[in-house]
């Protein structure tokens, strides 16, 4: 296992650089996992957990470091390695160790890592909290069990993100199923998170492991990792598109697509109150497979309204997103939905691209889907069933290529 690179300087333009961290065979590691950067005194200092040899309960798992260059091009391991090991923990053994992630709080630094307590048999899923001595990040200590799962079935957590967004404190888990978020308080004298509310960062389990990023201080940026395509294409799996997360009155996380995607729209096709009458309407001008959409539907007295993306002639079903006043459906994953108080439309953002379809509806709710290869000349229909119902707005911009 490796870590590739890319950069960016806008976040929708990316470059490939080459490998940035690989095991060091040398030192006895097989693995680098996953783990986080952050800025140490000035340095750019990647965390991540390194799995020595061993199998299974008797795995070698350690947290390392390495330190970047100005440019953050080449990253050497650092000479106090590891940093973190389980004799931190002293009685207490932590099954499935691994993926530290970093945050600031109050001038105090601090990880979380994930694991479990019982070897993976269910209702001892943690994630732990650990506190710096130091200005350099080198000397650790462990301030105890952070959070446990309140699901008995759940058997382990990977990839914990902590991280204040307003007033709240939100904790991302990804429990080998799909992405769950809750949302909370953190006493820091107490090393203790509590949560009020909770949900799932994405209704598909196709996306796994995401990592956030706080840019310039101000906002809180998340890529997940797309998973679930076919075998033998050279390559396995991609990020989501960048979303920006904020939090609603009542502590529900949202997200919205990043702004900085637009940059790579192309020429536009907008129309408005667009009357759907139990027909199929198709769209003029808006062909392709790597498409951005902006669709706000009032329902109406309709028994269902959504999109169709037509497949290749030939191929599979058409690829459908419908909402019924209950759930939404989104190529086959159900979603519970309903319009809340106030909302009379739903808006569904939608970016295709070519495999992978994302789909935001109200910014409340998230669906990514992997999908058979879609046709270059795909179309798009719109369509409401049961009765009546108008489409308020329709924009469509083809997608340019990020590299």
């Amino acid at each position: 296992m490796h870590w590739g690179h890319v950069r960016s300087r806008d976040l929708a333009h990316w470059e490939h650089l080459p490998i940035a961290l690989w095991p060091s065979k040398e030192l006895g590691e097989d693995h680098v996992f996953s783990g986080c950067a952050v800025m140490a005194q000035g340095r750019p200092m990647i965390f991540y957990t390194s799995i020595g040899r061993g199998k299974g309960a008797d795995v070698h798992a350690e947290q390392w470091a390495a330190l970047g260059s100005d440019d953050l091009l080449t990253w050497q391991k650092h000479p106090a390695n590891p940093l973190l090991s389980e004799a931190l923990h002293r009685d207490v053994k932590v099954y499935d160790w691994r993926d530290p992630f970093y945050l600031e709080h109050k001038g105090r630094h601090y990880l979380v890592l994930g694991g479990n307590l019982n070897q993976a048999k269910g209702g001892q899923a943690v994630v732990l909290l650990y506190e710096a001595w130091n200005g350099d990040l080198t000397k650790w200590k462990y301030r105890g069990e952070l959070f446990r799962h309140p699901d008995p079935q759940v058997k382990d957590i990977e990839c914990p993100n902590f991280f204040r967004l307003g007033k709240k404190w939100v904790l991302l888990v990804s429990p080998y199923g799909r992405v769950e978020y809750f949302v909370g308080d953190f006493d820091p004298t107490e090393g203790a998170f509590g949560f009020q509310t909770r949900g799932l960062l994405d209704h598909s389990d196709q996306v796994y492991a995401p990592n956030t990023l706080l840019n310039q201080g101000k906002r809180r940026l998340l890529w997940g990792w797309v998973r679930g395509f076919k075998g033998g294409l050279g390559w396995d799996g991609c990020l989501t598109v960048p979303r920006d997360l904020s939090l609603d009155a009542d502590a529900n996380l949202l997200q919205q697509p990043a702004r900085e995607l637009r940059k790579l729209r192309g020429p536009g096709v907008r129309q408005a109150n667009l009357r759907l009458t139990d027909t199929v309407t198709p769209v003029p001008g808006v062909r392709g497979n790597a498409l951005e959409l902006d669709v706000e539907f009032e329902p109406g007295s309709a028994t269902a309204v959504g999109l169709s993306i037509r497949r290749a002639q030939g191929g599979a079903r058409d690829l459908r997103i419908a909402f019924d006043g209950r759930q939404l459906d989104v190529a086959g994953t159900k979603v519970p939905f309903v319009l809340k108080r106030g909302e009379r439309r739903l808006r569904l953002l939608v970016f295709v691209d070519r495999s992978v379809v994302e789909v935001f509806a109200n910014g409340r709710e998230c669906v990514t889907r992997v999908v058979e290869g879609l046709d270059p000349e795909a179309q798009i229909e719109l369509f409401a069933t049961g009765g009546p119902a108008t489409v308020r707005s329709f924009r469509a911009w083809p997608v340019r290529s990020i590299w």
